[in-house]
């Protein structure tokens, strides 16, 4: 008989566990809404705005002092200040190279890039164009400056004169 007592029922553990398990869950559930309370009353309340009894002026008003133009100011005139640089020819294709620079002194192959030189007086200029695969046409992904010295002022003017002696 004494083992009768002590025996637990059937499926009473299986209930017991479930009964645990939400227990568990609800834990945190009230630790949460209890730490957002507090977190709540500690902040300031939020105050009325102080009452003036005078109007104030809004920031994006014009003050009446300052004086309209009778008309629009007509802009500038447009001059021809195009000022070639080296970063330009990176990325051309060769309409824009020819329409840059005009039509090439020399064409000539050097697998893989088509070459075209530029030459005058004072410098020559060789671009390399490589096919493009995402647009499938030749740009130029190098150039090469002869004659420059790698001096700025001369790689600007070399690339100046090449520039103006295309409408030539």
């Amino acid at each position: 008989m004494i083992g009768h007592y002590f025996r637990p029922r059937r499926g009473s553990w299986h209930r017991g566990a479930k009964a645990g398990k939400r227990d568990l869950l609800i834990y945190p559930a009230l630790i949460a809404l209890g730490a957002n309370m507090l977190v709540a009353c500690t902040g300031q309340w939020p105050s009325s705005p102080s009452q003036t009894s005078g109007m104030r002026p809004l920031a994006w008003a014009r003050p009446s002092h300052v004086a309209r133009p009778a008309r629009k100011p007509k802009p500038p005139p447009a001059t021809d200040t195009f000022v070639l640089q080296a970063n330009d020819l990176i990325g051309l294709d060769q309409p824009g190279a020819t329409r840059l620079l005009g039509t090439a002194t020399e064409q000539f192959e050097k697998p893989p890039a088509a070459v075209w030189r530029y030459k005058n007086a004072t410098c020559e200029l060789d671009l390399f164009f490589y096919l493009d695969l995402r647009s499938s046409q030749m740009r130029t992904l190098h150039y090469a400056l002869k004659r420059d010295g790698g001096d700025r002022a001369r790689r600007r003017n070399c690339l100046e004169s090449l520039h103006l002696a295309r409408s030539n």
